[in-house]
């Protein structure tokens, strides 16, 4: 058990500072819209251009990875994202702020793809509950961020802290095994799992679509402390629904949560339930995204896992990254409805993919 005690600091710290890297224009918005002469809503979209990046970058460092080794792939993505990060301050403009989150997301999201499938290949129990716990630090660093921003007026200051942070922890990389010791490397194709490639990319969309969506525009409805208790209700959720999902069918455990968060988009959207009330319940429905990567890693072999993974994250990356940009360019007035509206859309696709995924994928690859 020491050699995955080693690991589990090298997945989990440079994790956690890569949420952090790509949250952190959330929590200055309204700064970075005052430098730039637009809305903060216009700034707070900007996160999804970090999915087109993460796109891109998921796959091409995702081969690269099952090429030449997970490790040294890592460490390109980190250094990428948190030398780009550190720049946002000095961007002029909405575009130039827009490019740049394209690059943080091209590192970051790579960085976590390939976490994801040594997760599989290195630990063989409690993948759910770990990758939970992965994934729910996404939710740690933006209550991080939050904080952050509270105390360090100085966006310079604030941006290049986390910047900083993140070139840090690339050590700790150097931690996790030599590739030989977890892979067989051959030249298998991802073609041949056309099936789950599908089924994975439409999951994927869903459960980017929803939660991307429902974390950008919160600090829009709810202010203060409240998001950090929000987030960090998210980050315990992970992490039981992880370990829940172990227990019994991924798919299942996912289809139970979407239907939960049907029923509080519904409610809050009919002005049933007020959002102050709903969002634990909305928040909650999240948990399905937490061990997504885990969940996927299990639908492909070893030789194929992290570009069988970020193949079927690109599709989520790329449409479901949209969502931001749709809710603050189009919702205008009615930006509640146009959240709300998107929030039911993501879970309905959710829910027909959980069902499909139960009945069609039997998952031979997940020992």
């Amino acid at each position: 058990m020491g050699y995955n005690k080693k690991y589990l600091l090298a997945l989990t710290i440079p994790f956690f500072f890569s949420s952090m890297a790509v949250y952190s224009i959330l929590y200055k918005a309204i700064a970075l819209s005052a430098l730039m002469k637009v809305p903060a809503s216009y700034v707070e979209a900007t996160i999804s251009y970090s999915f087109y990046g993460g796109a891109v970058g998921g796959v091409v460092l995702g081969y690269a990875a099952d090429r030449f080794g997970e490790k040294y792939a890592m460490m390109i993505s980190v250094a990428i994202y948190s030398f780009a990060v550190a720049l946002a301050p000095f961007m002029k403009s909405l575009a130039s702020l827009s490019l740049l989150w394209i690059i943080v997301g091209f590192g970051v999201n790579a960085e976590n793809g390939i976490t994801y499938a040594l997760i599989v290949k290195i630990f063989k129990g409690s993948r759910g509950a770990f990758g939970g716990f992965i994934q729910g630090l996404y939710f740690v660093g933006m209550s991080v961020d939050a904080l952050l921003s509270i105390f360090l007026n100085n966006i310079y200051v604030y941006f290049l802290i986390i910047g900083v942070s993140g070139v840090l922890t690339a050590f700790l990389l150097l931690l996790l095994p030599r590739s030989e010791m977890i892979k067989t490397g051959t030249d298998e194709s991802i073609r041949k799992y056309p099936t789950r490639m599908v089924l994975g990319s439409l999951i994927s969309f869903s459960a980017f679509f929803y939660t991307i969506v429902l974390v950008t525009f919160v600090p829009l409805f709810i202010k203060g402390y409240i998001i950090t208790v929000l987030s960090l209700e998210g980050f315990i959720f992970f992490i039981i629904f992880g370990y829940i999902s172990d227990v019994f069918n991924r798919s299942a455990v996912s289809l139970a949560l979407q239907v939960i968060g049907l029923a509080f988009a519904v409610l809050t959207f009919t002005k049933a339930l007020g959002l102050s009330f709903s969002l634990s319940g909305l928040y909650m429905a999240t948990a399905f995204f937490g061990y997504l990567g885990v969940w996927l890693g299990e639908f492909f072999p070893d030789k194929v896992k992290a570009t069988g993974i970020n193949a079927s994250l690109f599709v989520g990356r790329l449409f479901g990254g949209i969502g931001p940009l749709i809710v603050g360019y189009f919702g205008g007035s009615h930006i509640f409805n146009a959240y709300m509206l998107s929030l039911i859309s993501a879970l309905m696709i959710g829910i027909a993919s959980s069902l499909i995924i139960m009945k069609t994928i039997n998952m031979k690859y997940s020992s």
